[in-house]
């Protein structure tokens, strides 16, 4: 039986193999750091002379909107965070373009809210242009439309629609870039490998979020929860370390590595159980 070193050396070659990549990048790190933009550029640029897909999804619009309406913080009332996102997105996009078309890469706006994944036939029909653009080459950059979705804009997480995203377009590695270097024990040491969230990753985690978005690392562990029983790799790891996306491609021991589920759940299976919202009504 192999040991635990020679399992977890196992478990990063595998990522190495995948060849549909989906990206995270969160609120702050887009916000704070412009460079950032050119960094994400280089390393999809890397991991498409590896032959392999990457599609985006990225926070940033809300908190680049506050920035451009000249807001002193996130604003709470909803008409306001609805103007902030309009406004953003547009910067959003602008920084995008410019720093991937310096590597010579096209990029795609795709604005989804949960209601369209929500519902069977246009999840399929998203399933469908974003692979279209993944074979074309183009990078999707994927964001909740929080101009006009209300509830996403109050409870919704990039993270949770990236690991949405993740089987949608049959992703076999989710990275979720944050500012952190990855999962963090209780004596504030990264921790490598996770194998199993229950047991080993959601002690760990506090459930704070971050000021400048909605997730922390409470979502971060949920998504990639999700990402493993989808059967995909999930990697938690800090946006700002230098070469980060190529160290991971490369199978690098970088960020916390969550090990796919040996037993991945069915697409439509997974859509049932972490896209759909119970509702009903009790009638008295």
């Amino acid at each position: 039986m192999p040991d635990r070193e020679t399992d977890a050396s196992d478990a990063r070659v595998a990522v190495t193999k995948a060849k549909r990549v989906v990206i995270k990048i969160g609120s702050r790190t887009l916000s704070t750091e412009r460079e950032i933009y050119d960094r994400l550029a280089s390393g999809v640029a890397v991991a498409h002379a590896a032959r392999k897909s990457v599609a985006m999804v990225s926070s940033g619009a809300i908190a680049l909107g506050v920035q451009k309406l000249g807001l002193a913080t996130r604003p709470k009332e909803m008409a306001l965070l609805q103007a902030a996102a309009a406004a953003g997105q547009s910067v959003l996009m602008r920084l995008y373009e410019e720093a991937f078309a310096r590597q010579g890469l096209a990029v795609a706006q795709v604005l989804l809210t949960h209601a369209d994944l929500a519902d069977r036939t246009r999840a399929n029909n998203a399933r469908e242009a974003l692979a279209a653009l993944l074979d074309a080459k183009v990078v999707p950059i994927i964001n909740e439309n929080d101009t006009v979705a209300v509830d996403e804009i109050r409870f919704g997480d990039n993270d949770f629609l990236a690991s949405m995203v993740t089987p949608l377009v049959s992703a076999d590695l989710l990275i979720l870039l944050s500012d952190v270097p990855g999962l963090l024990d209780a004596s504030g040491q990264r921790v490598p490998i996770v194998r199993n969230v229950t047991r080993e990753a959601k002690p760990l985690v506090t459930g704070a979020t971050s000021h400048s978005g909605t997730g922390g690392m409470a979502s971060k562990v949920e998504a990639a929860r999700r990402g493993m029983l989808a059967g995909a790799s999930v990697v938690v790891a800090d946006a700002r370390e230098p070469g980060v996306i190529p160290s991971i491609l490369a199978g690098e021991d970088v960020g916390t590595l969550f090990v796919p589920h040996p037993q991945r759940i069915q697409a439509r299976k997974h859509w049932i159980a972490f896209t759909l919202k119970p509702r009903g009504a009790l009638a008295i």
